[in-house]
Parts: C-alpha cells; structure tokens; sequence
C-alpha cells in the first residue's frame, strides 16, 4: 500500500507556529491558533445512573437512558428490507460506542469523537459522546454532555465492535483532526483491526479531535486513508481526504 507524503512539518503550520505538545511528548503537528487546553472533558462527572457529580457533565437527570444486550444485534447486518434500516442503524451506533471504550484501557472516561445520534428539533445534536469500560462486572457506560442521553451495554466481548486489548502507547504522534475530518477518517470502508483501534481511540477536545498512534500505525493509517483517496471520485471528498493525509503525514515527520 502506497504512502502519500508531503514533506517537512513547516509547510503545514498555521502561522509559523511550532507544534503545541500534550502530555506525554506528543505533538499536534497542526493546529487553529486557538487551540484549547482541554484534552479530558469528562474529569469531573460520569453518568446519572451511577450519580453525576454536581456541575459535571451530566449534571441534569438523564433524558433517556439504554440496556443493550449487543448479543441482540448479531446477524442484523443480514436482515434485508427498510422496515430494518433504524434498528441497523442503532445498533451500528452503539457498535461505535463500543469499539471507542474497547480501543481504551478500562476504567477512564474518554471524551471520544463520536457524535451522538439526536436530532432535538429536528437538528443535530452538538454532543460527542463520552464513554467509559468496567470490569467487574464487564460494561461498557456511554452518555452525550450535551442532550444527557445515555445507556449501559453488555455482552460486547468477542463481538465485531470489540477492539480490545488497546494500542500499546509507546512513542505516540499526535495531530489535530477537524471535526469534519474525523468523520471522513471514521467512514473509511476498509481498515485492519491496529487502523481501527487509532481511529476509535481518538479524543475529543474543543478544537478538534486528536488522534495518537506510533510511528509504524500511523504509516498504516495513511496508507489506508490513501488508498481510499486514490480511488475516490468525488473530487470534494478526494480533496478532504488529502487534508487528512497531510496532517498525519505532518505527524510522522515532527521532530521530537
């Protein structure tokens, strides 16, 4: 699978600016000038069900909250018809969820990418969902900060969503995704299991979405992201593809 690269780091800095480091010597090889410090949403509160911390992120009772059995979505993707199409949708939703807090070890709340589902009068909701995965018992907890749905699944283990064990962290580049950008990089059609883990894994933060890897899963990453650019004919979509690639791309090569 081909790379596509682009060069130094300089030619893609906003500004001049040098990369801003996060904790951990990771580096955002790309970011707005008002990039804020905010790389854990979710401190200070977790879901209603379990008691949310006064001022915290859910600090309002839930407006509704889901038990799902993912044991109950298998096969779905075989039903035919649009009598189906809600439901796959659902359950693809919640498979979302699950491969975010499995691409994480368990017992962090993590403020992912992934936006949540609502349409309160009838316009999307603004929310990215924060999630966290249990042990004992083995659960996985899911809540949007913004509307206060939530919801508690079960019986994700061994299914196609489920991405663990995480990522080892080890010598991690980080880049600054786009909102948009991230959506583009989570509809890729065609990703390994490594590929998919970085995606899931990424955080969300209120300038954009960070997505960390090493060295060798970042190359992957391009390479995937590559591949689809190629073989896009959308030129919008192409285009948009070819941002993410020099972002990560600006990644690999910042120096240290």
């Amino acid at each position: 699978m081909k790379n596509l690269r682009y060069g130094g780091v300089g030619r893609f800095r906003r500004g001049g600016e040098d990369p801003v480091v996060l904790g951990g010597g990771h580096q955002i090889a790309e970011v707005a000038p008002s990039f804020l410090a905010e790389c854990d949403l979710a401190a200070s509160g977790w879901l209603s069900i379990i008691g949310t911390a006064p001022g915290g992120p859910l600090a309002k009772p839930a407006w509704m909250i889901y038990i799902t059995d993912m044991r109950h979505s298998a096969g779905m993707e075989e039903l035919v018809g649009p009598q189906f199409a809600p439901a796959k949708r659902f359950a693809a939703y919640l498979g979302g969820v699950v491969s975010a807090a499995t691409a994480h070890p368990p017992g962090e709340v993590i403020a992912t990418g992934l936006a949540c589902h609502r349409r309160p009068g009838h316009k999307p909701c603004s929310g990215r969902l924060l999630v966290r995965r249990a042990e004992a018992p083995a659960r996985i907890e899911w809540a949007c900060p913004a509307c206060s749905e939530e919801g508690v699944i079960s019986g994700w283990e061994g299914s196609a969503w489920d991405l663990s064990p995480a990522l080892a962290t080890d010598d991690e580049r980080a880049a600054l995704l786009s909102i948009d950008q991230y959506r583009r990089v989570l509809g890729l059609r065609l990703l390994d299991t490594d590929s998919l883990r970085v995606v899931y894994a990424a955080r969300y933060t209120g300038a954009g979405v960070i997505v960390s890897a090493s060295e060798e899963d970042l190359e992957t990453l391009i390479g995937y992201v590559a591949d689809e650019a190629n073989h896009e004919t959308d030129s919008a979509r192409r285009r948009g593809l070819d941002d993410v690639i020099r972002i990560l791309d600006a990644a690999l090569v910042a120096r240290e």
